[in-house]
């Protein structure tokens, strides 16, 4: 085997090892994806059950309010605690 064809298989098997790789990062990507959509498909089939039965009367106050806050986006609630947490840091002194 020359130096030639052993630098060329190396690289044949490299890019094949590259290709791989790709190929799985590729289709956990797409797993991911669909998850993300199937939950958010569900999210909002339940949201419409809610509003739904909200609608009919059929819900308690507490399942109402339950409701209610499902439908708001997860960062929101993140976001409030970042500015709570600000709010009573500002006043303390070190």
């Amino acid at each position: 085997m020359t130096f030639g064809q052993l630098l060329t298989d190396t690289l044949n098997a490299a890019s094949a090892i590259g290709s791989a790789r790709y190929q799985a990062r590729a289709a956990t990507a797409a797993a991911q994806a669909a998850t993300a959509q199937a939950e958010a498909e569900k999210a909002k089939a339940d949201a419409d059950a809610a509003r739904a039965l909200a609608e009919a009367g059929q819900l308690t106050t507490g399942e109402k309010i339950t409701a209610a806050l499902g439908a708001i986006p997860p960062w929101i609630p993140a976001v409030l605690v970042v500015i709570l947490g600000a709010v009573l840091l500002r006043g303390r002194r070190p």
